[in-house]
């Protein structure tokens, strides 16, 4: 079937470094995304609502990094004003008038939406469901009061057919704003399509560790980090704007994973940590499936008993204390720890490839998928 797919790119300057033509960067969730579909057989047309119609994408994007990092008051009240002014930007205007040209000649089954379109006009979902009668589904990792604008609530709540979350806590919000057909189905997976090298001896010793952790560097994960500096310890992640690493945990960092890194890092370690977003309530980030997809053992703070049995395939701690207990424990116990990592794999593969995603939603809302 036709299908429209409205995402963004997160990084231009790697996206104009790329050889492939791919429609995202390698290793974003959106491209895999767009693998799993093509797979499946599907004809998927996509439009990027982050590209510039006026000044190349990576001078925008490192503006944007600029303001939010040096100026984060200004740039948080500007970008409430920007979308205040939505209706009367040329700029937006132009982009929702290409999204009407795209589904009319196109002719889409299901139009897909990745969260963070605030440019997008309710009116023209409106026109869009009155004409053609689309079902549109918007897909959103992030609880809906922290990332979404009003504006994006607004017409997601008014136009979207389904919302489809990885999280029970971010579902029920996004019930309690009035949206219809939420669906807590993880936007997250392992993409199993995706090349994986064999890795030689020399790339094992660079990556090998005892404890790995992969992700953004918040206050709260840097400080549970702090307690694991006397391990084998490796870190990398993208400091958030509020963070700052100590001179000792500085010694444990390696900068920005690339997406070929994540292959090799996880397993090249004994155990990979995964530290879940304190406003997710039962787990459902897309490294609680890269971990496991990758064959590593997750240790993790939560986890949702209908992605993974605790214990068999993944194992939880509760605190610092449980989770230093349970580091000591599985690195010495080398068996026990290898078949846990086994068992999430295989589940992992089973349950929780892109594929299996797509195929599951699609049968959920009753359409037809290949």
């Amino acid at each position: 079937m036709n299908i429209l797919l409205i995402a963004p790119v997160h990084d231009y300057a790697t996206f104009s470094r790329q050889r492939d033509e791919l429609p995202f960067v390698e290793g974003q969730g959106q491209q895999s995304w767009h693998r799993a579909l093509i797979s499946l057989g599907h004809n998927v047309k996509v439009f990027r609502y982050t590209d510039s119609l006026v000044i190349p994408e990576v001078l925008q994007q490192h503006i944007t990094h600029f303001s939010s990092t040096h100026f984060p008051i200004f740039y948080s009240r500007f970008r409430k004003f920007h979308d205040m002014l939505a209706p009367i930007d040329l700029v937006w205007k132009i982009k929702n008038d290409r999204i009407c040209s795209i589904i009319s000649s196109f002719r889409p089954d299901v139009v897909i939406v990745s969260g963070g379109t605030a440019f997008l006009s309710s009116r023209v979902f409106s026109a869009i469901k009155k004409t053609q009668r689309i079902p549109i589904i918007y897909f959103s990792g992030v609880h809906p009061l922290n990332a979404a604008s009003s504006r994006e609530r607004s017409w997601v709540v008014h136009c979207a057919d389904y919302v489809v979350t990885n999280d029970t806590g971010y579902a029920h919000s996004w019930k309690s704003l009035g949206a219809k057909n939420v669906i807590t189905l993880p936007i997250s997976a392992f993409d199993d399509l995706s090349e994986k090298k064999t890795l030689s001896h020399d790339t094992q010793k660079k990556y090998r560790s005892d404890v790995c952790f992969v992700g953004t560097l918040t206050k709260d994960r840097i400080k549970l980090l702090e307690h694991l500096k006397t391990y084998h310890l490796k870190i990398w992640g993208t400091l958030s704007s509020d963070a700052k690493l100590s001179n000792e945990l500085k010694q444990h960092y390696y900068g920005i994973a690339r997406h070929d890194e994540l292959n090799p890092i996880y397993r090249s370690t004994k155990i990979a940590l995964n530290i879940q977003p304190k406003d997710m309530v039962s787990s459902g980030n897309m490294r609680t499936f890269e971990i496991s997809g990758y064959g590593a053992f997750q240790l993790t703070d939560k986890m949702n008993k209908a992605w993974f049995n605790d214990g068999k395939e993944v194992v939880t701690f509760k605190d610092k204390k449980d989770l230093i207990n349970k580091i000591d424990y599985f690195l010495k116990n080398d068996a026990e720890r290898e078949r846990i990592a086994d068992a999430g794999q295989a589940r992992t593969l089973k349950d929780h490839t892109y594929r299996k995603r797509f195929r599951r939603l699609f049968s959920m809302i009753k359409v037809k998928s290949l």
